[in-house]
C-alpha cells in the first residue's frame, strides 16, 4: 500500500471560499448556488463577484451605467444591515450627474432618507481629476491600508472555514466601479493626444499604449481586489466588428466569447477582459414598456397612469460569462430612467411575464401565492411594492423559486415544490407567513449584528421537508423573528 503522506504535495492551498456579495432577487440566483452554512442553514452564494470583478457591456443608451450603479447600491444596502461599507466610482466619460445618482440611492431600503454622496460614503472621481494610472495607484494604496489594518477589519461570513468547523472570515468589503473601461486612459496616452495633430501616423501609438495599460491593469486587478476585498464592477461599450474577407466569401469574425452574438465586439478592452472577469452581463434589447393605451405598463402613480411616458424600460440581459454559475442565460430587468434599477419590480415582472409563475387570477387582477389576500393590478403594483415590504419579500421568494425550478438549483437536484405547495404546506405545518415574510432573504457578513434573521428560500423548502430549524416562525411561537444583537 502506498503511503498518502509520501504522495501529498506540501503546498499552501488557496482559500476554499470565493464569496459573492448578495444583490437581491434574480441577480443572486442567476449567478450563484446554495451552500450549507455554519449555522446549518442554506446560504445563497450569489450576486457581486470578488473573483475578477463584474462587467456590464452593451451598446449606447442600453442602461449599462444605470445597471452598474443599481446593482452596487442594492448590494451596499444589504451590507449596511450589519456593518459599514462605501463605494468608489471612477467616471472615465466625465458625465456623471450626482443629483441624478442620489435619486437612484432612494430605491434601496437602507439608503432611503440618506445622502451617501454628501457624506462621502459614495465617492466619485473622473478623468479630469486624475488619469487612469493615478487612479490605479490610489486603489493600490487603499488596498495596502486595508491589509495593514487587516485584524481590525475582519468580519464573519455565513460559511465554514477550511477546517469545516470554524467560521470563515474575510476583510470587510467595499465597492468600486469603472464607468467605462472602454474610455480608460493613462497619462502617457493623453500626452500623445496633446503632442500630435489629428491624422498624424504617430497617433497609432495611442491605441498601442492604451491597450498595453489596460492589459496590465486587467492582469493585476484580480489579485489586487481580492487582497483588498473590493467588489469591482465596470462597464464597456459593444459595437460591430467588420467581417474578414477570405477569397470570394466573407467569413464572420471569430467570437471573443462563444456566448456573444456573431459580429459583436466589446470596444477597447484587450483580450484579458474575456478571461479575467468573473461575471459579464450584456445589455441587449431595450423596450419601453407600454400598455395598450400607450401609458406605462406599470405606472409610477395615478398621474402617470393616464400619460404617455418613456420612463419605464425592459432591458434584456445575457450572461456572457459566469465563473460561479451558468453562462448563456437571458432574463429581463425593469429600469426607470428617473429611479434607476427597479429590483422588486424586476422580480415581479420575470415571474408574471412567464406564464404568471406564482400568481393566480386573471389578466386584470391577480394575487401572489405567498400573499393570497392582496389583490394586485398592473396599474398599482409599483405602489404596492414601494409601500409593502412583505410583498417585496413575497415576490423575492417567488422569483427565487422560479429559478430554483428552472435552473435545477436544488442541492440534491430534486424537483422543488410549486409556490402553492410551499405556501400551503408550511401553513398546514403551523408556520406563520406574516413572520416568514418579515425575515431577510439574503445572508450578509457579520450576521450576529443583524436585527432580523435571514431565511433563504432554500431554507423554506427544507422546512417543508421537515427540517424544523425555524421554530420561531410557527404561528403559536412566542419568539420573534428578531435575533439578539451581540455587542462588539
Amino acid at each position: 500500500m502506498i503511503s498518502s503522506e509520501l504522495m501529498n504535495i506540501d503546498i499552501e492551498e488557496a482559500p476554499h471560499m470565493k464569496i459573492l456579495q448578495p444583490i437581491g432577487g434574480v441577480f443572486d440566483i442567476i449567478s450563484g448556488d446554495y451552500i450549507l452554512g455554519h449555522a446549518n442553514n442554506w446560504v445563497l452564494n450569489g450576486g457581486f463577484p470578488l473573483t475578477g470583478g463584474m462587467a456590464i457591456v452593451g451598446s449606447g443608451n442600453s442602461f449599462k451605467s444605470t445597471l452598474l450603479h443599481g446593482l452596487t447600491l442594492a448590494s451596499m444596502s444589504l451590507t449596511l444591515e450589519s456593518t459599514y461599507t462605501n463605494i468608489l466610482t471612477y467616471d472615465t466619460e466625465t458625465n456623471i450627474q450626482q443629483a441624478h445618482l442620489h435619486t437612484f440611492t432612494q430605491q434601496h431600503k437602507n439608503l432611503k432618507g440618506e445622502d451617501i454622496l454628501f457624506d462621502k460614503r459614495w465617492k466619485i472621481t473622473d478623468k479630469r481629476t486624475m488619469m487612469g494610472n493615478t487612479f490605479y495607484k490610489s486603489v493600490q494604496n487603499y488596498v495596502k491600508q486595508k491589509i495593514k489594518h487587516k485584524k481590525k477589519l475582519m468580519v464573519t461570513t455565513p460559511y465554514f472555514a477550511e477546517d469545516g468547523k470554524s467560521i470563515y472570515k474575510q476583510i470587510a468589503h467595499t465597492y468600486m466601479g469603472i464607468d467605462s473601461f472602454t474610455d480608460f486612459e493613462t497619462d502617457d496616452v493623453q500626452d500623445i493626444h496633446d503632442k500630435i495633430e489629428l491624422g498624424d501616423s504617430k497617433g497609432r501609438m495611442v491605441f498601442m499604449n492604451q491597450g498595453l495599460s489596460k492589459y496590465r491593469l486587467l492582469s493585476s486587478l484580480p489579485k489586487l481586489i481580492a487582497d483588498g476585498s473590493i467588489y469591482m464592477g465596470m462597464t464597456a461599450h459593444v459595437g460591430k466588428e467588420n467581417a474578414v474577407s477570405a477569397g470570394p466569401s466573407h467569413l464572420p469574425p471569430p467570437k471573443a466569447m462563444n456566448t456573444m452574438k456573431a459580429g459583436d465586439k466589446i470596444k477597447g478592452v484587450t483580450e484579458r477582459f474575456f478571461f479575467s472577469l468573473g461575471l459579464v452581463y450584456q445589455c441587449g434589447r431595450v423596450a419601453v414598456k407600454l400598455a395598450p393605451d400607450k401609458s406605462p405598463l406599470y405606472p409610477f402613480d395615478k398621474v402617470e397612469q393616464h400619460t404617455e411616458s418613456a420612463d419605464l424600460n425592459e432591458v434584456t440581459l445575457k450572461v456572457l460569462r459566469s465563473k460561479s454559475s451558468q453562462s448563456g442565460l437571458m432574463f429581463k430587468v425593469m429600469v426607470s430612467q428617473r429611479q434607476g434599477l427597479l429590483l422588486p419590480l424586476t422580480n415581479f415582472h420575470i415571474c408574471k411575464d412567464d406564464g404568471k409563475f406564482g400568481f393566480f387570477g386573471n389578466d386584470v387582477s391577480y394575487c401572489c401565492e405567498f400573499m393570497p389576500t392582496l389583490t394586485l393590478r398592473r396599474t398599482t403594483i409599483r405602489k404596492h411594492l414601494d409601500e409593502n415590504p412583505l410583498l417585496v419579500r413575497a415576490v423575492e421568494i417567488n422569483c427565487d423559486l422560479y429559478y430554483i425550478t428552472k435552473l435545477r438549483k436544488m442541492p440534491d437536484l430534486s424537483v422543488p415544490p410549486t409556490p402553492k405547495e410551499l405556501y400551503e404546506g408550511l401553513k398546514e405545518m403551523g408556520y406563520c407567513w406574516d413572520k416568514i415574510l418579515s425575515t431577510r432573504g439574503r445572508h450578509v457578513i457579520n450576521e450576529e449584528y443583524c436585527k432580523i434573521i435571514a431565511v433563504s428560500t432554500m431554507d423554506l423548502i427544507y422546512e417543508l421537508k421537515g427540517k424544523g430549524r425555524f421554530k420561531q416562525l410557527m404561528v403559536d411561537s412566542k419568539q420573534t423573528i428578531e435575533q439578539k444583537k451581540v455587542k462588539k
